[in-house]
């Protein structure tokens, strides 16, 4: 509950469990043991997602500058920068 009593938003309870998700040293170590070399925290995963997985979807998605990269609903997005940014 809020201080004025209010239950707080959906959006306001997605982004605090987001955000502790982020912020979980534990969660990083298991990410970080799973993957080894190829955990690419350059892109602060919040799944498990390898580096591997990613320069496939680089190669995958055939864009470059000048194109736009939509990333809807992959939670802080930034995987979908780090594979933006390889363009």
């Amino acid at each position: 509950m809020t201080a004025e009593g209010r239950r707080p938003s959906l959006g306001g309870r997605f982004n605090r469990s987001h955000m502790s998700r982020l912020q979980s040293a534990t969660l990083e170590r298991l990410y970080r043991t799973a993957y080894g070399e190829d955990y690419p925290a350059e892109a602060q995963p919040n799944a498990f997602v390898s580096r591997t997985t990613l320069q496939r979807l680089v190669g995958a998605l055939h864009v470059g500058p000048g194109h736009t990269v939509v990333d809807l609903g992959c939670g802080h997005g930034d995987p979908g920068l780090w594979v933006a940014r390889r363009q």
